[in-house]
């Protein structure tokens, strides 16, 4: 959810879905995490979620 009410705020549009309950084989939640990106490879991102939806916002506007 917090994705969509990101593409919300950034688009000021409703975003349509569908919630449906997750099948019993799903993982209950998923977290992403890139610490070991950044210990392995050094490496951190160069621009937040915010910003990754922003420009793809105005990319498909344009």
């Amino acid at each position: 959810m917090e994705i969509i009410n990101l593409i919300e705020d950034i688009s000021n549009q409703k975003v349509n879905y569908i919630y449906k309950e997750r099948h019993p084989r799903d993982a209950a939640f998923l977290v992403a995490n890139n610490n070991k990106a950044f210990k392995v490879l050094n490496w951190k991102p160069e621009k937040s979620i915010e910003e990754v939806i922003e420009n793809a916002w105005k990319w498909q506007l344009s």
